[in-house]
């Protein structure tokens, strides 16, 4: 069986943008752990690599407002405690991250769990991808209404899509650049579907005058 339209309105198009935003700054999560087989031996051990590492964070110009410490958690394992001051640092310096991770492990921390490089434009970086989105239905609209001897009319229907798969839209950006991409780069998207009305027009077709939705 043939397709068929069950909503005729107009133009109805799909539209995505990709923005790739350089990161500035870093957050850092890692941990001081230590083990022992009594739980103050360990919790004390642990204690004193936390205050070296919070002594380098400081010496290294890090202002306090930048890094948090957890308090002390102990744990049992195997018969052995495990005591832990888990730290959360921000780096707004990005040439500085790779001296201050070299830095805090020297100083005592174990347990580097998770880097993450971030940027402060991300507000205006989602409003240029939703943007981008638009003007690439609006263009396609524009392109299927040329091609059909009619006009774009006005705007109906903006519906925002949910961004599931961050590559297959990329795949699909409307608004490809060439070139290389730094791998820390934030990749920001957007989908949209839009509908519009069509303004009257000849049609290629010697059927003579198209039918007018929005005259």
């Amino acid at each position: 069986m043939e397709p068929t339209i069950q909503n005729p309105h107009g133009l109805s198009m799909f539209g995505s943008c990709v923005v790739y935003v350089d990161p500035d700054y870093c957050t850092v999560d890692f941990a001081v752990t230590r083990i022992a087989a009594k739980p103050d031996d360990a919790a004390k051990a642990t204690s004193q690599a936390a205050s070296a590492v919070a002594g380098f964070l400081k010496a290294s110009q890090i202002e306090q407002r930048n890094f948090r410490q957890s308090r002390t958690e102990i744990h049992i394992r195997d018969g052995q405690y495990i005591a832990e001051i888990r730290f959360n640092l921000t780096i707004d310096n990005l040439d500085k991250v790779e001296a201050i991770l070299v830095g805090v492990i020297n100083a005592g921390a174990n347990d580097v769990r998770k880097v993450r490089y971030r940027s402060n434009r991300l507000r205006d970086s989602r409003t240029e991808a939703r943007q981008g989105a638009f003007l690439a239905a609006l263009k396609k609209a524009e392109i299927m209404a040329e091609a059909a001897g009619v006009k774009v009319g006005r705007v109906i229907h903006v519906e925002e899509l949910e961004v599931d798969d961050l590559e297959a839209l990329e795949e699909g950006d409307d608004f490809q650049t060439s070139g290389a991409v730094n791998p820390n780069t934030i990749v920001v998207g957007a989908a949209v579907r839009v509908s519009f009305t069509i303004k009257g027009g000849k049609t290629a077709a010697a059927t003579g005058q198209f039918v007018a939705f929005d005259p």
